[in-house]
């Protein structure tokens, strides 16, 4: 006969997904940073490299095959091979290397569309890295050396993994499909208002369903505040309550950060990458902790 209710498997509800968001160096990163390389890398200049770099800091040798003399064999296919399967501290000192070593030495006539596309590889794929400096201060020819700075770490990383199982279940579907989107807007680097906007949504849905649709604490008109007290009341905070003005602070935050961008969908100053990370960690952070409260509680 068939169940009379949507059953989520087991390893669509426990097993995390493949990760979205990454706090090292993922093989699709890798592999692009080759290719954007690639018209630039000859056998010479990857043996320049070699030499400065590798002898400078003392690194292993095992994807290079160095002579006696100092020669080197297949010095693009060594290359290759560190970037695709050296750690990933050794990889991240190098490609600060190249970059620096393309930008000295006037490799790429026009640096600043290599610079994009390399910043782009980074959004894009998702690596929680920003590239310094910005690239106002590389059209201005800066002396400030390029260099990686983290962007986000480990905890960022598990709270969207933490969300993404979530989306398995239809009642949160909705909340979860706003939240990527923010995501897939930070991909595609509009940071503005609708990151914000879109994420203030996935907290209403989350609230809405629990409060409207599931159980009809409150009315149709109701606000969030007046879903978020029935939450706090049916206990669905506890035993963390402090995250009850917690979330008033975060929705706040996302509406003013709308605002402040005033409807425009081009980038704003008060909306740049930090702080775009930082409302997104913030709210896969409630989103996970609420519905997994909710969940426990109700299911």
């Amino acid at each position: 006969m068939g169940l009379s209710f949507d059953l989520v498997p087991f390893t669509k509800r426990e097993i995390p997904p493949d990760a979205r968001v990454y706090s090292h160096l993922p093989e699709s990163f890798r592999e692009r940073f080759i290719r954007i390389c690639q018209p630039y890398m000859t056998e010479r200049r990857v043996q320049e490299i070699y030499q400065e770099f590798f002898t400078e800091f003392a690194y292993d040798i095992e994807f290079f095959d160095i002579y006696k003399d100092g020669s080197m064999s297949g010095a693009i296919n060594s290359h290759r091979a560190f970037i695709q399967e050296g750690k990933d501290e050794r990889v991240i000192d190098y490609i600060e290397y190249v970059l620096n070593y393309f930008a000295e030495n006037n490799v790429i006539d026009n640096i600043i569309t290599f610079d994009s596309r390399i910043r782009r590889a980074f959004r894009e794929e998702r690596v929680l890295f920003r590239l310094r400096p910005e690239q106002k201060a590389i059209e201005l020819q800066t002396d400030e050396p390029y260099h990686l700075e983290y962007l986000g770490n480990e905890p960022m990383v598990q709270a969207d993994n933490d969300v993404q199982v979530l989306k398995e279940s239809p009642r949160w579907r909705e909340a979860i499909n706003h939240y990527n989107k923010a995501w897939d807007y930070y991909q595609d680097g509009q940071f503005n208002s609708t990151i914000p906007e879109e994420l203030a949504k996935s907290i209403e849905s989350v609230a809405y369903t629990i409060c409207k649709d599931e159980h009809g604490w409150v009315d149709d008109g109701a606000g969030l505040g007046r879903c978020l007290d029935e939450m706090k009341n049916k206990g669905l905070f506890e035993p963390n309550n402090e995250l009850y003005p917690e979330a008033e602070r975060i929705f706040t935050g996302l509406k003013l950060s709308a605002q402040k961008a005033g409807g425009d969908k081009h980038r704003h100053e008060d909306v740049n990458q930090h702080y775009t990370l930082l409302l997104l960690h913030q709210t896969a952070a409630f989103l996970s902790y609420v519905i997994n409260r909710y969940d426990d509680q109700y299911s």
